[in-house]
């Protein structure tokens, strides 16, 4: 049998190359707050379910709104008749991105203040600054039969008054229909939202976020612009 020859090592000079070692990762940032609702905090549920728009063949509605100190999350749901001949995908929000060529669902929110976000304004907040109000897809969506829904967060908090909700989609016989609503119960709410831990980290650059809204913007103008 053959002998394994012996393996002679070079004194001084190492096997493994230490410049190959794992760099530190970076230190960990928290989101902005226009970003998505705070890690920290457990938020409150709203009591609010509302039907925004309806037709014969489907309903466009407002479902499991949650507040935090930074805003509120919120669903937007499409319910459907079980004889209505609706692709579900036409339904799906991909800010303002129409399916198939059609029209494509159009939603905002208002503030009593004249701040508004629509799915149709811009994609990213400006670069000198946090916007004035974002209107954010938050965690996607998704559902089957004749449900589906899709997570939005607004941020910041309304002031005291009223805020609308409007949903337009007229390629499915929905013309511009809006929704107003008392802020009180989405700021009592808010007030009761339990902060888990205090959150020091540094705020990062909100990631691959997509930002809507700030403004009028968009093809969907008949709400009215910010005010002075």
């Amino acid at each position: 049998m053959g002998t394994c020859a012996p393996v002679v090592g070079l004194v001084g000079l190492s096997f493994f190359d230490e410049s190959a070692r794992p760099v530190e990762p970076p230190p960990r940032q928290r989101r902005p707050r226009w970003v998505a609702p705070p890690e920290n905090e457990l938020g409150s549920v709203v009591p609010i379910s509302l039907v925004l728009a309806r037709t014969d063949e489907l309903a466009l509605v407002l479902s499991f709104v949650v507040a935090y100190s930074t805003g509120f999350a919120l669903r937007l749901g499409l319910r459907l008749h079980p004889d209505a001949a609706i692709d579900p995908r036409s339904f799906m929000p991909l800010h303002g991105r129409p399916w198939s060529g059609e029209e494509p669902l159009r939603f905002g929110v208002e503030f009593s203040d004249g701040l508004k976000a629509t799915n149709l304004g811009p994609r990213r907040p400006p670069a000198e600054g946090e916007p004035p109000i974002t209107l954010t897809m938050n965690g996607g969506g998704g559902g089957g039969g004749l449900s589906f829904d899709f997570s939005y967060w607004v941020s910041p908090l309304p002031p005291p008054d009223k805020i609308t909700f409007a949903v337009a989609w007229p390629s499915r016989a929905i013309s511009e229909t809006q929704r107003v609503l008392d802020t009180a119960p989405i700021l009592e709410a808010a007030a009761l939202s339990e902060q888990l831990w205090e959150d020091n980290r540094p705020v990062g650059g909100g990631g691959g976020a997509p930002i809507i809204g700030a403004g009028g913007g968009g093809a969907w103008q008949s709400l009215s612009a910010e005010k002075p």
